[in-house]
């Protein structure tokens, strides 16, 4: 039953749209179908049904209505961010409601953990002459760029003048298969049980972080906001060798065994992927130009082959 408190509830939480399952009387069978209304429409059933504060008594078993909302609350707002984009991304179809109940599955890895320069980002930080503080703008669905939404794309070094020459930022962005394999581990509700992390030795940590905070994978998401476990640098427990940050990824997720994480690595500077594979057990994939789709997809059905067998 919803009420004038749930109403404000919501308003407080700045959303736009609830979904609300309707059942419907056709051809003789009762269906259900879950449609998303506006939340300002929900202000005129309340003004007429404020008596429901008081009168309604809620079910005793979760409606499809909680469900859809019951997001995983991860390390912080962050991940909190990711998971509402995955629970409100269900058809509006006949079988929506049999896909708020899709199980999770256990062919897919617990954790999936990419390497920074070179992986998922380009130029590496280390190359950069300053800390990249200026968005760029630009499509964010690189198979759409004509339809797609802007958002921020890249961060640039803000230009400076070097030896008497005005020079332009340089611009760190993210290889065009990074951006659509996170697009779609942050909108496919099947990787909804997956977290994801990042292991990088990177030589400038601070502009690694400044650019992960500030590239955009869909609108209000940047790729910080789907990170649950963070270790990059190699400073304090963080050596050149990324054991020690699979180590410290092990620790903070509450002990997920290193078997049940999948790893991108350029490899180009050293074989984090096999010395991984031969300390610890993870898995892992080399990605010498960037991390290309089909490697990340690739990746994943040699992580199921590997558990079926």
């Amino acid at each position: 039953v919803l009420t004038c408190s749930t109403y404000n509830i919501l308003h407080k939480l700045k959303l736009s749209s609830i979904p609300i399952i309707i059942p419907m009387i056709i051809s003789g069978r009762k269906t259900f179908h879950l449609v998303s209304l506006p939340l300002s429409t929900y202000a005129f059933i309340f003004a007429g049904f404020s008596f429901a504060d008081n009168n309604a008594n809620p079910p005793s078993h979760s409606s499809a209505l909680h469900s859809s909302f019951n997001v995983k609350m991860g390390r912080g707002s962050n991940v909190h961010k990711r998971n509402t984009i995955l629970t409100q991304s269900i058809d509006d179809s006949t079988n929506a409601c049999e896909n708020t109940k899709e199980e999770k599955d256990p062919y897919l890895p617990k954790i999936i953990v990419f390497d920074l320069d070179d992986c998922l980002l380009f130029p590496e930080a280390h190359e950069l002459s300053g800390m990249p503080s200026q968005p760029v703008e630009g499509p964010l669905d690189p198979n759409n760029p004509s339809t797609s939404p802007l958002g921020t794309v890249g961060m640039r070094v803000p230009s400076r003048r070097r030896g008497g020459y005005d020079l332009d930022g340089e611009v760190v962005e993210l290889y065009p298969g990074a951006r659509l394999a996170l697009r779609e581990l942050a909108t496919n509700p099947r990787y909804r049980h997956v977290e994801i992390a990042v292991a990088s030795t990177s030589l400038e940590p601070s502009y690694s972080r400044a650019a992960l905070r500030g590239i955009e994978v869909i609108p209000d998401v940047s790729v910080m906001d789907m990170i649950s476990y963070s270790q990059i640098g190699r400073s304090g427990k963080l050596t050149s060798r990324k054991t020690s940050h699979f180590r410290m990824i092990h620790e903070e997720s509450g002990g997920v065994p290193y078997e049940e994480m999948l790893f991108f690595d350029d490899c180009n500077w050293q074989d984090h992927v096999g010395d991984l594979r031969r300390s610890l057990g993870v898995m892992g994939v080399r990605t010498p130009n960037g991390l290309q789709l089909e490697e990340f997809h690739r990746g994943l059905e040699k992580f199921r082959a590997e558990k079926q067998s």
